[in-house]
C-alpha cells in the first residue's frame, strides 16, 4: 500500500514537473518570439494597417522616393530624453525600414549644443527639443522641420486649439528629396509694378525657402529669359500696370503651360486700372469687380467685422486639408470676381473660397461704417478661383492660373495679429497647398495628412473583417485545441 502511494507521488511529482518544464518553456517560447518579432517590426516594418487614415503606412510617393535613394540622408531628432514624440519615432522607423540610406540620430540639445552649430549658423528659423533636422552627409543641406511641419492644428469643442493631422510625412519626405537631390522648384515674385517686396512677405518667403522653393523676384524687363517651364510667377498685389510688352511676354509663357498666382487687391484697383493684368485674367473670362465684399452673415464673420470675411472653402485638392483641420482662412478686405457663363474648350474654372448669400459688394467709401446701400450687388461671391487649361499635351505642359482677390494670402503676419496666429497659420497653409498645385514635376511632393482623431481601428475592407474573423475564431483556437490534445495524450501516458 506505501508502495503504491510511494509509485502515485513519484508519478505525480514527475508529472507536475514535466507540466511546470512545459509552462516554462512555453512562456520563454513567447517572450523569444514577442523580442523577435519586435526587433524584426522595427527593422522591416511587419504591421499592419487597419486605420482608416492609413496612419501607420507611407504614401507609395514616399515609398518610390527611399527606394531610389542613392546617398545617405540623417534624421536628427532633438527630444530630451524621456519625452520623444511616439508618433513620429514611429513615422521615423517606417522610413528607415523601407533604405538603408536614411539613418536617424539623436541629439539632446541641452546638453550638446555644438552638435547642431552646423544648423544655427546663418538659419532664422530656431531650434527646438521637438523640431527634426534633415541633412545629407556633409551638412552642405538640410532642412529643419518644425512643429508645424509635423502637426496640423485646428479648433477643439471648447475652442482650444490641439493636434488634429500628422502631416510629418510630407514634410520629412519633400525634406529628404531635397537634402539628397538638390532639387528646389522656383517661385518668381514679379517686381517693377509696385508688387509687395519680398522684405514686406518675410514670413511667407522664409516659410517658401523652408518648403525647397528657391524664392527669387523677376523684372522680366531686365531678365526676359530668366523663367523656364515649371517655374512658378506670383504676382504680389500690384499698383502699376504692365506695359504692353510685359504683357506679351506673361501672355506667351502663359500659353506654353505657365504657372501663374494672382493675388490681387481690390482696395487699390478701387482707385485704380490696370488693363493689361486684368486682359491676361479676361483670356479665361474672369474678371475683377469694382469695390470690397462686406459679408452680411455673423457666421461668416471674423472678429464680428463686415469686412473680415470667413469663406467656404469648395472641395479642390488645395483646400481639403483645411476642411479637415476645422481651423478657418480668413480674407480681410477680399474683392468679388465675376466668372464667365461658359468656359472655353479644355478650361476648367473652380471656386475656392465663396461667401455667404448676404454678402454685398460695398462701393462707396465716403461713409466710415459699411452700409449695404440699394444699388449695390448682393448675393454669394467667389474670392478666389483656380483655372487649369488642357493644352493636349502632357500633363505637366497644362497651364495653371490661381487668382485670389484679396492680399489676406500673403499677409499672414496681419491676419496672426488681427485674428489668431491658428488662422494666420491656417492662410500659409492655403499659400502652400496653392503653390503645391500649381507645382507640376514627378520630384514634388503633395501627401495627405493622417488623422490623429479617427479611431484608431477602423475596418475599411471586406477583406480586413475576414482575416480578422480567420485569425480570432478560426486559427487561435485551432491551436489552442492541438495543443490541448498534445498535452492531454502525453499526460496520459506517464
Amino acid at each position: 500500500m506505501k508502495k503504491e502511494k510511494k509509485l502515485r507521488s513519484r508519478k505525480n511529482l514527475k508529472a507536475g514537473t514535466y507540466s511546470l518544464v512545459i509552462t516554462a518553456a512555453f512562456l520563454a517560447v513567447i517572450v523569444l518570439v514577442n523580442v523577435g518579432v519586435t526587433a524584426l517590426g522595427d527593422k522591416f516594418n511587419l504591421q499592419v494597417d487597419m486605420t482608416q487614415s492609413r496612419r501607420y503606412s507611407l504614401s507609395t510617393q514616399t515609398e518610390q522616393i527611399l527606394k531610389n535613394m542613392e546617398n545617405d540622408v540623417t534624421i536628427y531628432t532633438l527630444y530630451s530624453v524621456g519625452a520623444e514624440d511616439s508618433n513620429i519615432t514611429q513615422v521615423l522607423s517606417m522610413y528607415r525600414a523601407l533604405t538603408p540610406h536614411i539613418k536617424v540620430e539623436s541629439i539632446d540639445i541641452d546638453k550638446n549644443p555644438q552638435a547642431v552649430k552646423a544648423f544655427t549658423e546663418n538659419n532664422t528659423t530656431t531650434l527646438a527639443t521637438t523640431s527634426l533636422v534633415v541633412s545629407n552627409g556633409d551638412q552642405s543641406r538640410y532642412r529643419i522641420l518644425t512643429a508645424t511641419d509635423q502637426y496640423e492644428y485646428s479648433y477643439d469643442t471648447d475652442g482650444s486649439v490641439k493636434m488634429s493631422q500628422l502631416v510629418v510625412e510630407s514634410a520629412l519626405t519633400s525634406a529628404i528629396n531635397y537634402v539628397e537631390s538638390g532639387y528646389m522648384p522656383n517661385a518668381y515674385f514679379l517686381q517693377g509694378h509696385g508688387e509687395k517686396s519680398l522684405d514686406e512677405m518675410a514670413t511667407v518667403t522664409n516659410d517658401l525657402k523652408t518648403e525647397n522653393y528657391n524664392v527669387m523676384t523677376l523684372d522680366i524687363t531686365t531678365e526676359p529669359d530668366k523663367m523656364a517651364q515649371g517655374d512658378i510667377l506670383v504676382i504680389a498685389a500690384p499698383k502699376q500696370d504692365l506695359s504692353e510688352a510685359e504683357r506679351e511676354y506673361l501672355k506667351a509663357y502663359m500659353d506654353k503651360g505657365g504657372r501663374f498666382l494672382f493675388v490681387m487687391d481690390p482696395v487699390t484697383l478701387s482707385d485704380s486700372q490696370l488693363p493689361n493684368f486684368e486682359s491676361l485674367l479676361k483670356i479665361y473670362g474672369l474678371e475683377l469687380e469694382r469695390g470690397v465684399v462686406m459679408e452680411g452673415n455673423l457666421n461668416y464673420m471674423a472678429n464680428s467685422s463686415e469686412a473680415y470675411l470667413v469663406p467656404d472653402l469648395q472641395t479642390h485638392d488645395i483646400t481639403d486639408s483645411i476642411v479637415t483641420s476645422r481651423i478657418p482662412v480668413v480674407q480681410i478686405d477680399g474683392g468679388s470676381i465675376k466668372l464667365p457663363e461658359l468656359t472655353a474648350s479644355g478650361v476648367t474654372i473652380t471656386s475656392l473660397l465663396t461667401t455667404s448669400d448676404k454678402a454685398w459688394l460695398e462701393t462707396d467709401f465716403t461713409n466710415a461704417a459699411a452700409t449695404q446701400d440699394e444699388d449695390e450687388k448682393t448675393g454669394k461671391m467667389t474670392l478666389a478661383v483656380s483655372v487649369e487649361k488642357d493644352n493636349f499635351g502632357d500633363e505637366k505642359d497644362n497651364t495653371k492660373v490661381l487668382l485670389y482677390y484679396g492680399t489676406s494670402l500673403l499677409d499672414v503676419d496681419e491676419v496672426a495679429s488681427q485674428i489668431s496666429t491658428a488662422v494666420g497659420y491656417s492662410n500659409m497653409n492655403l499659400l502652400n497647398n496653392s503653390l503645391a498645385w500649381l507645382k507640376d514635376s514627378e520630384k514634388d511632393i503633395y501627401i495627405r495628412g493622417k488623422s490623429l482623431t479617427q479611431p484608431s481601428l477602423v475596418f475599411s475592407s471586406f477583406a480586413q473583417i475576414l482575416i480578422v474573423l480567420i485569425l480570432t475564431c478560426l486559427l487561435v483556437p485551432v491551436v489552442l485545441f492541438i495543443v490541448g490534445i498534445v498535452v492531454y495524450l502525453r499526460r496520459k501516458n506517464l
